[in-house]
């Protein structure tokens, strides 16, 4: 956040959190379009709106041929049955893949559709991928959902889980529990089921574990998926394959789709026998027993379809679940690729409902091992990679900062991009990871951002050298994380590279340029040095105007930053002046709910305040607050800002009973999204304690004085004016630090 470095007359008056500076789209490739002009809606409270009858997210249709389960899905009926009037919590659970703990829930959930007024299914393998499934669930209550920030969408699914009852919620496959235990800690009245490789439940929900069928069950498995009689070769099948039921069903669709008997089913099965799949280290028995399945039901499918096989080779780079079929091969016949879709999907090695596909986990995982006599050449696997990575370049948005539209796509693709930086070549990513980096910063998740940014950095540097336009660009990338978690020092020295970078190129691109001084600038401000910035932010305005024209949204960035810049330096009149113009061309081209817009009504605010017109900044404070809340989410790390900025103008017009509650959410969302040791913390903790003190609540004004002081010494050190600043308020409320 931008600190207001000023104190004012007295350690008894607030400082304020000055609105944030806009910063411009750093980008690999072209420049960025001007977005299109785009309308938040204004979202309805969750309790107030009911689920479409028989909504469900179920990922596919239960499998028709279901045994060996009855006593586990008895289970389940029971622990969750209609008495239950909390929260019931159970989790199916083994430690091979491929024991059949998602196919029970989809049995369970499918046999409840009338129990149930909502059932959501989440992939939850990681904490991104619950947010975004809980998003998605949002969409599927209320369309108009779609288009906000995952944030907006995860905080409105929750609350209407919260104010709803008769829903099911399966969370499947979670690694850890700790990326759902706050999520089940906040539900309370309809039903969870968890499924998990892992045993770590107890206390958090009601176990059942699944082992292997017995070999009753598995013989029964096979001899019903195929049709046939002989149950002693059956089960001469089932121990081959160590009655896991994935490799069960694979097998029995193998036999079932070929017509060959059990007997030359087996003879191919020793074919290929388990010492063949022992040679990889991070193999899993369960991927050696589905990989002497799947060498032969890939044969048979190549036989028949190379397209199919190639295709499956291209899937399995992507997240298991929850592949868009616009995603595939969008350039190639698409009634070739439905057939082979087709293909795959009678051979169950796919799913496929409506629109999306799903590859197992653990077929993923053998196809990018390569285990077994089924492998692909070096030169076959290396462009798998790059066209999945193709594919996935192809169907991203253009403008992932400001295209508001654009943002569901996004969500929905993370999760594969994610999959791919974890198995792939990511000195081939860079450009994907940059774009990511620049969306998971709109949506406030900035440790995620800095995360893609550094591995952008990372691919640019090794594919393109150290002088590239694209290194810049990851370098901006990265630093403005850097500068929303409050590493000011760490970011200026990557903007300073950037630059340079930039500086040095034969042909100067001031669509790069501008936006880095304007950074750098930024930085200036935030150590104390706006002297310094002011020079960069002029020349950063005329370079975009130059380029882009008057009405450009970047044109209407850099007066917003350079107005900051003279409302600091005392020339409060030239900010309004800079500021109006500003907010008008954001209104006109993105709209007047745009977050953007709200930081630069944030700014003018800020300026009349200085100018002494509190009355005249009161609106705009509010507006900017509504248009952050609904834009980005009421937990967005820049809301905070906005109820901080609010309350102060409420202390200045001596309204400090209206002041707290701002002050208090901000300061827990300060907590929660950017942690204690932020910069801002120190000033807001400052302000919470003055208003607690007016107020006459002095043990509460200590508690916070205190905690502000601790934030200022640790992040600023004792001669900072901030923490100089903060010493003098504790002396004022008698608080000894």
């Amino acid at each position: 956040m931008a600190i207001d470095e000023r104190p004012g007359p007295g350690a008894r008056v607030k400082r304020s959190i000055a609105g944030e500076t806009l910063s411009g789209i750093s980008q690999s490739g072209d420049h960025a379009r001007a977005s299109q002009h785009v309308h938040m809606v204004s979202l309805p409270r969750p309790a107030g709106v009911d689920a479409p009858p028989g909504l469900n997210t179920l990922p596919r249709r239960p499998t028709d041929v279901f045994v060996g389960r009855e006593e586990a899905l008895r289970q389940l009926h029971e622990a969750l049955g209609p008495e239950s009037s909390k929260v019931a919590v159970t989790q199916a659970l083994h430690g091979l893949g491929g024991v059949g703990k998602t196919e029970l829930a989809l049995h369970y959930a499918d046999a409840s559709r009338d129990r149930y007024g909502l059932i959501g299914w989440i992939t939850a393998d990681s904490p991104e991928n619950v947010d975004a499934g809980l998003a998605a669930l949002a969409a599927r209550i209320h369309p108009e959902v779609a288009n906000a920030t995952t944030t907006v969408a995860t905080e409105w699914a929750l609350a209407w889980l919260q104010s709803h009852s008769g829903w099911l919620l399966v969370l499947d496959n979670v690694e850890d529990r700790k990326h759902v235990e706050r999520l089940i800690g906040q539900l309370a009245s309809g039903h969870i089921l968890v499924t998990s490789r892992r045993d770590t439940w107890r206390g958090l929900a009601t176990p059942i574990k699944l082992e292997v069928l017995i070999p009753e069950a598995a013989i029964d498995l096979v001899v019903r998926i195929t049709g046939a009689v002989e149950r002693e070769v059956a089960g001469e099948i089932a121990a081959e394959l160590g009655y896991l039921p994935l490799a069960l069903e694979q097998a029995g669709a193998y036999i079932r789709e070929t017509g060959i008997t059990l007997g030359r089913y087996l003879e191919l099965l020793r074919e290929r026998p388990a010492r063949m799949y022992a040679t990889a280290s991070e193999s899993s028995d369960a991927q050696r027993t589905v990989a002497r399945v799947w060498d032969i039901t890939l044969t048979a499918i190549a036989a028949r379809n190379s397209t199919a096989v190639q295709l499956l080779n291209v899937l399995a780079w992507y997240a298991p679940e929850g592949i868009p079929r616009e995603l595939v091969a969008s350039n190639d016949d698409q009634a070739d690729i439905d057939e082979a879709l087709g293909l795959l999907a009678s051979y169950s090695m796919i799913d496929r409902v409506g629109e999306i596909v799903s590859v197992h986990r653990l077929i993923q995982a053998v196809l990018i091992n390569k285990q077994g006599a089924f492998k692909s050449p070096a030169h076959d696997r290396l462009n798998f990679q790059l066209i999945a990575i193709s594919w996935l370049v192809e169907y991203s948005p253009d403008d992932p900062q400001s295209d508001v539209q654009g943002w569901p796509r996004w969500r929905s693709l993370i999760p594969h991009i994610d999959a791919l930086a974890k198995v792939a070549d990511v000195s081939m990513l860079g450009p994907l990871f940059n774009s990511a980096s620049i969306y998971l910063l709109t949506q406030g998740a900035y440790l995620h951002a800095m995360e893609y940014s550094e591995r952008a950095l990372r691919a640019y540097e090794a594919t393109l050298g150290p002088g590239h336009p694209g290194v810049a660009t990851a370098l901006g990338n990265l630093a403005s994380a850097h500068i929303e978690l409050g590493h000011m020092e760490d970011a200026l020295k990557l903007q300073m590279r950037a630059l340079a970078i930039a500086l040095g190129r034969a042909e100067r691109d001031d669509l790069v340029i501008a936006p880095l001084l304007a950074s750098i600038a930024r930085l200036f401000k935030e150590t104390g040095r706006t002297p310094e910035a002011l020079p960069l932010e002029e020349q950063a305005l005329k370079m975009a105007e130059v380029a882009l024209g008057p009405m450009h949204p970047q044109v209407a960035i850099a007066m917003a930053n350079l107005a900051t810049t003279y409302r600091i330096l005392g020339r409060a009149s030239d900010a309004e002046r800079l500021f109006q113009r500003a907010l008008r061309i954001l209104e006109a081209v993105r709209g007047p709910d745009h977050p953007d817009v709200a930081t630069a009504l944030g700014g003018l605010a800020v300026t009349y305040k200085v100018l002494g017109r509190s009355e005249e900044a009161l609106p705009l404070e509010k507006r900017a607050l509504r248009i952050a809340e609904s834009a980005l989410g009421a937990e967005h790390p820049r809301v905070a800002r906005r109820l901080a900025n609010l309350a102060y103008t409420y202390d200045i017009l001596g309204r400090p009973v209206d002041a707290l509650p701002l002050l208090v959410r901000a300061s827990a969302i300060m907590d929660t999204a950017l942690g204690h040791d932020h910069p801002g913390a120190a000033v807001l903790f400052g302000n919470l304690a003055l208003t607690y003190s007016r107020l006459g609540r002095q043990a509460d004004a200590h508690v916070a004085a205190r905690r502000a002081y601790a934030c200022a010494r640790a992040r600023f050190g004792e001669s900072h004016s901030i923490t100089e600043w903060v010493k003098k308020l504790c002396d004022e409320l008698g608080v000894n630090v």
